[in-house]
């Protein structure tokens, strides 16, 4: 899964002008930003608010050799389970938002879809995604190489490694709000973040990078930001050399990051409680008794459930779910179609993933059985993101159709 994670990965990089998909007839508002000065955060190895991070203590490797035969607990907020009949109806919707653009991001706004993609200019160009009208252009966005927005569309932030800050913009006034800095996180592909649903917090895992004579992975981290205060909350360091994903759990009281230890060909997830600002586990994760890689993971609506894709050292990857409470993987769908991005679809019983490692394309799964109920091919190009609407009623796919072309498809969910 690595390679092909990278594969993807690598197309992040490239900062290209967008190809619009038709001629603006709207004006372009221009925002100017101010004149902020960057505020020098101290190098923290682990911060003194919470416990130094250290090896999870267990005694055994949680291993995943089969599905289990009891039926999985029912989730604590119940919601309607639809007619999975239904599924066989969800098909695209329109003609996809083409771009030359690989890291596009999106903002869900009070009814609006808006895109928002990095120009060679060093600009934040956003459009509607539906009438592909010109929303606003943010200046000061030179080598922005992953784009990170709240789950509520109010706050963005632009992620330049080149020189290390993150501008964070408040997306309701189009304004720059500040600029944080990182010390020595770096990804040669990109980095992964996510804001806390209260938007109290923005997490961002990636690598800490030593300069020798080129740049040199020395160890994986994650670095939470208070945004109240602009300051560096906590940092993490040294638990595993690769962070795929941070994600925060949907109450915002659990962080989860999964990786993996390159040198010892192990799987890592770290958990982290935000409450306590403190570690409250880190497991290192088995399938089928083999060394494993954890990529993407997804919260379920309950919290009752996270769902992660375990890849082995030969290249398959798997569907797995995880019980919260107790942090162990207690259901393994198996391969699918080779997935390597998963969501929940809130307010169902459905997981949604994309897959690209056997056949390109998307699958529905149903989350009480964990079985595939539809496959959706895609013919042309690799999928390489996913996201699903706040309301569950829409899911958008990235992917690149071999011309030089980024494009993001919309597909309604009955």
């Amino acid at each position: 899964m690595r390679s092909h994670i990278h594969t993807w990965s690598s197309l992040v990089i490239c900062i290209i002008a967008l190809v619009g998909c038709q001629n603006a007839t709207l004006p372009i508002q221009t925002v100017v930003s101010p004149t902020l000065t960057a505020i020098s955060l101290p190098t923290v190895t682990v911060s003194t608010l919470g416990p130094t991070l250290t090896p999870a203590n267990r005694t055994s490797t949680p291993t995943l050799t089969s599905q289990p035969t009891s039926t999985p607990s029912a989730t604590k907020n119940i919601v309607a389970p639809i007619d999975y009949s239904n599924v066989g109806a969800i098909e695209p919707i329109g003609a996809p938002f083409v771009s030359q653009v690989a890291q596009a991001q999106m903002a869900f706004r009070q009814g609006e879809v808006w895109v928002i993609i990095p120009n060679q200019l060093g600009e934040l160009e956003i459009k509607e995604f539906h009438s592909l009208a010109p929303v606003t252009m943010l200046p000061n966005a030179s080598n922005v190489e992953s784009l990170i927005v709240s789950q509520d569309g109010h706050y963005l932030a632009a992620v330049n490694p080149v020189n290390g800050t993150i501008s964070l913009w408040d997306l309701d006034a189009l304004q720059l709000v500040g600029t944080l800095v990182f010390q020595g996180y770096y990804s040669g592909y990109t980095l992964t973040g996510e804001f806390s649903p209260d938007n109290k917090y923005l997490a961002i895992g990636g690598c800490r990078l030593v300069r020798i004579a080129l740049p040199v992975c020395q160890s994986s981290g994650v670095a939470i930001y208070e945004l109240a205060t602009m300051n560096l909350f906590q940092e993490i360091i040294g638990y595993q050399e690769d962070t795929w994903k941070v994600i925060f759990s949907p109450s915002g009281d659990v962080l989860a990051a999964s990786g993996k230890k390159e040198d010892i060909l192990q799987a890592d997830l770290l958990i982290w409680n935000l409450n306590l600002n403190a570690k409250q586990d880190t497991i290192t994760f088995k399938l089928n008794g083999t060394d494993e890689e954890l990529g993407d993971i997804a919260f379920s609506q309950s919290e009752e459930k996270m769902a992660s894709i375990a890849s082995s050292r030969g290249g398959d990857s798997a569907l797995v779910l995880w019980d919260v409470e107790t942090w162990t993987p207690v259901t393994n769908c198996g391969p699918g179609h080779g997935p390597i991005a998963v969501r929940y679809i809130p307010n169902t019983f459905l997981l949604v993933t994309i897959d690209g490692l056997s056949d390109t394309g998307i699958t529905f799964w149903n989350t009480k059985t964990c079985e595939p109920i539809r496959f959706i091919p895609t013919l042309i190009g690799g999928l390489y993101n996913l996201v699903v609407s706040p309301n569950g009623r829409f899911i958008y796919t990235w992917s690149d159709d071999l011309s030089g072309n980024y494009k993001i498809q919309e597909w309604g969910v009955p």
